[in-house]
């Protein structure tokens, strides 16, 4: 749009102009006597309005992006593509470069001496929107001068202006003046238009540009409540309370937090609120809310608000090292609600190490003071993985041993890792009163007490510990000794020493594992107690008594070989008289012992490496294969014990020594002594259930084994609405000679049945994951079947096995029955809950035809030929129908699996079509489905059944197996197509 260069015009000369777009007027924008734009983006249509003297002209148009072309819609009148002498002599005062003008697709609007309306487009866009905010617009420009031919003064100054919209109008709001190329215009408010105009000194032309702030974010997002199937969010409106509309975005997460599905969806109306529901079951969905603000030909997004739908209260938080010993770390974690989670999974080094119920997990068998990785997955049913969390941990030092004191130089000396494994040691020396003398950290196994000025004849007590990773042993060594008076002191001690000691070195050809470096592993136990045998059944015929002890197993050859320090201690009556490593292995070279040779003083047993070349691996998960110099061994690691006793013939290590089997006629159960004991401190006493049964016991085990029927030995069978429990539980408490009894513990043993996941089917359930504070071991049983099938009559002979066709008077005689394979869930009881008819395979079609609600009949045909709720099968009958539609019909039936000592019989009186139940809790268990079902319009006289024998094809459900029941459907297929109506179906 350009305005009349003509200086010398008058306002009385001049006719009245006035330019609106898009309702709006313009003409209070930009300066008269120069050339002034109005840039717009591209949109789907733009008015435009002019005002000229008593001349009024309207003209609609739009911009193809595509096309790249202006599109009029509307012209009050013709359009010139061409400019006329008082256009053309206008614009020889300017250069083109000066006024950005529509230098393509120029179409003259009205062309007079002192006013030119024209339009075009423009791809230079010489007026830029950097950045934006709610509050904020940065503009910025280019220089209009050919910067070779024509460079641009220096300090060149231009002016900003910027207006908003006032009762249809643009006001100025705020003017300036810079140097620079770029512009900051603050304090504005969000999702408002505004123009904002530059006006170069050196330039003839005002340009402008259009567009709006960003809306204010939503605020007050959260969630207000949520289940298992729905999520519910609520927000406020931005403070100012401008805005279009709001833009929500759902994100169904997995448990590493990337989306795996993504919704948006568009909410503009009070209350502000927005519910998701159907969710499937362990669903994890988070929010991204926006306000979005569109004016004219621009549209602005807030930032987005994230709401943490369901996913935050399964997320494991605040997990942390809360423990560190030698061998083993602590892991310990919280989560909001566990109502979705079936079980924590806590990996190792990559592996999974174990599954816990409760929200701490101990790591046994590792080396001391190194760092590990873990990771705890919170996992929802079988396999969905809700959240997880991974964390560096480290082990502690091992504990400090052999702290003596030497009395000759003032140095206490101990057993521990030396500086180069990762360890330090720390000490604190007090007077016998408690007063400290000394405190501080050594490096080496070693402490040199001279330099402390202890007073002869004194007694001191000395306390030494490791320390790694800022984590100190388990326990402190405590040494009490006394200062010698004088140098008989010394000689007294020489005396009094009649056992001399020697150390022998074995050589073996294979390395050491780090589980055999840890002295307190049991893998190391169990090998020094292997090397102990053999070397003292060597030594069983020397001269005199000899004791064997290892001292130490350390690499040798660069770590293709171990070298075990062996301790001999030979009991001499004469001190005088030194035992020496070469005297015993000269004997032993007289006993010409096979797989043994002698090198440098050091016996060499030459046992192959029968763990590193048996493959594939000799031992079972959670133990360690150990070398016996003659051939191996599986020893469980640490935190674990042997079942095979129990169980089977080989190793199987168990954590706690924990294990259950669901046999056909029996549950069999263990939990390790040593786990117990430790737990304890001291002997316990274990009963199960109520007592009836013993708790039987092997050397390293208690047990049990409990008989199928459930009332032998008191055992519990729950049914819920996620899954059947048959459960034992021992109850282990102090031994009568302790008094701490706070420890109590409940070791539960559970055979589960259940159900993880809906096949085929929107039937929708509230699913109450189990969990627990006890230790609790699962096993799984075979699995459950709920199947339905259509006989011919009442006989239940002949059941369909294709498409049939049936007449309006036949009846369909369906059997529902839980198929329990002589497990332990023999004595549970199905009923049938609510059978419906639908016209299509979805069970929540919105048309229905109720033939059965809570147990009671509503049509009026339908006839129960068993007892429902009495056994494992239900028989009933209903006479054929049809469905509104005149198409092919399904039926469906919801059941409810009980307990034995549950109420699952209704009781229906006979004046009333259908009740609910009042004595029992309605519990889902499976959806079986047959169709499709047709019937024929011929009728057939003097027949109330229908002889054909046509089938309708079904399929099996399979229900549960460790949790809740399996819903699937089973369809039969049909090919006819003629149906008969009948009132006595009803629409719901």
């Amino acid at each position: 749009m350009m305005k009349s260069t003509n200086a010398n015009n008058t306002s009385l000369n001049r006719p009245k102009i006035s330019v609106e777009l898009n309702e709006a007027e313009l003409i209070s924008i930009g300066k008269l006597g120069k050339f002034n734009s109005f840039t717009v983006l591209p949109s789907k249509r733009h008015s435009l309005k002019l005002q000229y003297g008593d001349l009024a002209r309207t003209w609609t148009f739009s911009v193809s992006e595509s096309l790249n072309t202006i599109e009029f819609q509307r012209a009050d009148s013709p359009v010139e593509k061409k400019p006329n002498q008082s256009s053309l002599d206008a614009l020889k005062v300017v250069s083109p470069e000066q006024v950005f003008a529509c230098e393509e697709d120029q179409v003259y609007l009205q062309q007079s001496e002192d006013f030119i309306l024209l339009l075009g487009r423009t791809t230079r866009f010489p007026l830029k929107l950097e950045a934006h905010s709610s509050s904020m617009l940065l503009v910025s420009w280019r220089d209009a001068h050919d910067p070779v031919t024509s460079p641009p003064p220096e300090a060149a100054l231009c002016s900003v202006f910027i207006y908003h919209l006032e009762l249809g109008a643009y006001v100025t709001l705020s003017t300036d003046t810079t140097a620079a190329q770029h512009y900051r215009f603050t304090g504005l408010e969000g999702c408002t238009p505004y123009v904002a105009c530059i006006e170069p000194d050196v330039s003839p032309s005002v340009t402008c540009l259009y567009t709006i702030t960003d809306p204010g974010e939503p605020r007050n997002a959260q969630v207000t409540s949520w289940n298992t199937t729905q999520v519910t969010v609520a927000w406020d409106c931005p403070r100012n309370n401008k805005f279009s509309f709001f833009l929500l975005t759902v994100l169904h997460l997995n448990g590493t937090e990337h989306t795996v599905q993504e919704r948006t969806y568009q909410h503009s109306q009070q209350p502000y609120v927005f519910t998701v529901a159907d969710l499937p079951p362990c669903s994890r969905v988070q929010f991204h809310l926006q306000t979005v603000c569109e004016s004219a030909t621009v549209s602005r997004t807030s930032r987005a608000v994230m709401v943490d739908g369901n996913s935050a209260h399964s997320a494991i938080q605040s997990i942390r090292q809360s423990d560190a010993g030698p061998e083993n770390y602590t892991l310990s974690w919280t989560v909001t609600d566990k109502s979705l989670i079936a079980v924590f999974r806590v990996y190792h080094q990559g592996a999974l190490h174990g599954s816990t119920l409760l929200t701490t997990h101990t790591v046994a068998g590792l080396a001391p003071c190194r760092r590990y990785e873990a990771r705890v997955e919170a996992v929802c049913g079988e396999s969905v993985v809700m959240n997880a969390r991974t964390l560096q941990t480290r082990t502690g030092p091992r504990a400090v041993s052999d702290l003596l004191y030497r009395a000759d130089d003032s140095t206490a000396l101990w057993s521990g890792p030396s500086s180069s494994s990762g360890g330090a040691f720390g000490y604190m020396l007090t007077h016998e009163n408690g007063s400290l003398v000394s405190s501080g950290g050594v490096a080496e196994p070693r402490l040199p007490l001279q330099g402390l000025a202890l007073a002869p004849g004194l007694p001191y007590i000395l306390q030494v510990w490791g320390e790694c990773h800022g984590w100190e042993s388990p326990s402190r060594a405590v040494l009490c000794f006394t200062t010698p008076a004088g140098p008989e002191v010394k000689a007294r001690q020489l005396k009094s020493n009649n056992s001399l000691r020697s150390v022998l070195a074995v050589i073996v050809p294979w390395r050491l594992s780090d589980h055999l470096k840890d002295p307190k592993s049991p893998t190391r136990l169990e090998l020094e107690r292997i090397v102990q045998n053999k070397i003292s059944e060597l030594l069983k015929d020397f001269p005199h008594p000899i004791s064997v002890g290892v001292l130490a197993f350390e690499d040798y050859e660069n770590g293709t070989q171990a070298k075990i320090s062996v301790v001999l201690n030979a009991s001499i009556t004469d001190a005088a008289v030194p035992l020496s490593s070469d005297e015993i292995v000269e004997f032993i070279q007289t006993l010409s012992p096979r797989g043994i040779t002698f090198k440098s003083g050091m016996l060499n047993w030459n046992d192959p490496d029968e763990c590193s070349i048996l493959e594939p691996n000799p031992c079972p998960p959670h133990s360690v294969c150990i070398n016996t110099l003659d051939s191996y061994t599986c020893v469980c690691q640490k935190g674990y014990y042997d079942v095979s006793p129990l169980l089977m013939p080989t190793t199987d290590c168990r954590e706690k020594g924990l294990s259950t089997q669901c046999y056909k006629s029996l549950i069999v159960g263990s939990v390790a002594k040593a786990y117990l004991v430790g737990h304890f401190g001291g002997a316990v006493t274990v009963v199960l259930n109520d007592g009836r049964c013993p708790v039987l016991e092997s050397e390293t085990l208690y047990y049990v084994r409990v008989p199928r029927h459930p009332s032998h030995c008191g055992t519990n069978i729950v049914v819920n609405d996620t899954h059947i429990e048959v459960t034992n539980v021992l109850s282990v408490t102090t031994g009568p000679e302790m008094i701490i009894t706070r420890r109590d513990l409940k070791v539960i043993w559970k055979c589960i049945y259940p159900s993880s996941r809906l096949v085929n089917t929107k039937v929708n359930m509230h699913l109450d994951w189990t969990s627990t504070y006890s230790l609790v071991e699962y096993n799984s049983s075979r699995i459950l079947e709920v199947d339905m099938a259509v006989f011919s009559d009442d006989s239940y002979t002949y059941s369909y096995t294709h498409a049939v066709t049936l007449l309006p008077e036949d009846f369909l005689y369906l059997e529902v029955a839980l198929r329990a394979h002589n497990t332990f869930a023999s004595d549970l009881l199905l009923e049938v809950d609510t059978c419906w008819a639908t016209e299509s395979t979805n069970p929540q079609d919105k048309t229905k035809g109720i033939l059965l609600r809570d147990g009671c009949p509503v049509d009026r045909t339908f006839q129960w030929l068993s007892v429902n709720g009495a056994g494992q099968t239900a028989r009933f009958s209903v006479q054929m129908f049809s469905m509104p539609a005149g198409g092919p019909f399904y039926i469906h039936c919801l059941t409810r699996v009980c307990a034995p000592n549950e109420n699952c019989t209704t009781m229906c009186p006979a004046e009333m079509l259908s009740r609910g139940r009042r004595d029992i809790r309605y519990i889902p268990s499976a959806v079986v489905t047959a169709g499709p079902l047709m019937v024929s319009n011929i009728s057939s006289t003097g027949s109330t059944h229908s002889k054909r024998k046509e089938a309708v094809t079904l399929l099996t459900v399979l229900v549960g197996s460790i949790g809740f029941l399996v819903f699937t459907f089973i369809v039969v297929t049909a090919t006819k197509t003629l149906l008969f109506h009948y009132g006595r179906v009803y629409n719901q």
